[in-house]
């Protein structure tokens, strides 16, 4: 007998939390339906120490292992036999990254893979999903901002057309580590991009973007427009300490 529902689990090392999805999949449906079963998020920001002095601290390194180990832990509570563990910005620039990868595989069994830049962002057009909130007539950008680095991929007719990856995140920006030839790198690629495929829909995620949403009391799924947006920029720019 096929069984139409499996559970998967996805854990996600980023610069500014460790996050764990497990959810179960219903492959009946046209696209495949995903119904989350429990969602976990620690905040070790391990771009504080990466970011400064390109590694990951000893203290961070052991709440690291502590949080993988209960992420195991929990992999088999759920009988979870299919899941996949990515580090990104961080792991990727921390001098003793692989280092961490391998005593995690020794410790607990997690396997991680240190993706780059332009994994990240083809992993996230990949993942699919966006259909269903595109027009096939127009463009979008679907940008993910995360701690350490932010993913942009275009889609046109709701196929990837171009994507790229930048070390723009939150936790670089905290810690001024942002170069200017990032930026200036940014501003070029984003210019070419609105020059060729204007107009453009953009599609946002990462925890500061729904943080901004909720903060401009939006609904489920209600658009936020850019006069809101830069209000809301404005104010937290004159109270910023």
């Amino acid at each position: 007998m096929k069984i139409d529902i499996e559970t998967y689990a996805a854990i996600d090392i980023g610069a500014n939390a460790i996050r764990m999805l497990v959810s179960n999949v219903d492959k009946k449906q046209k696209y495949p339906d995903f119904k989350k079963v429990t969602f976990i998020r620690v905040p070790i920001r391990l771009g504080e120490d990466v970011f400064t002095h390109w590694k990951v601290s000893r203290g961070k390194k052991e709440l690291l292992l502590e949080t993988m180990e209960g992420f195991s832990h929990l992999l088999k509570a759920y009988q979870i036999k299919t899941s996949k563990a990515c580090a990104t910005s961080a792991m990727r620039d921390a001098a003793n990254g692989p280092e961490i990868v391998k005593e995690i595989a020794g410790t607990c069994g997690l396997q991680i893979e240190i993706i780059s830049g332009c994994e990240e962002a083809d992993m996230i057009y990949e993942a699919g999903g966006l259909e269903t909130v595109m027009d096939k007539n127009r463009n979008y950008l679907y940008i993910d901002v995360g701690g350490g680095s932010t993913e942009i991929v275009l889609y046109g007719d709701k196929h990837k057309v171009n994507s790229n990856s930048f070390q723009l995140g939150t936790v670089r920006l905290l810690t001024n580590q942002v170069d200017k030839e990032e930026w200036e790198r940014f501003k070029e690629w984003i210019t070419g991009i609105y020059e060729n495929h204007a107009p453009l829909g953009i599609i946002a995620s990462g925890g500061n973007i729904n943080k901004i949403h909720k903060l401009l009391g939006k609904r489920e799924g209600e658009r936020l427009n850019y006069p809101e947006t830069k209000v809301l920029y404005e104010t937290l720019k004159k109270n910023d300490l």
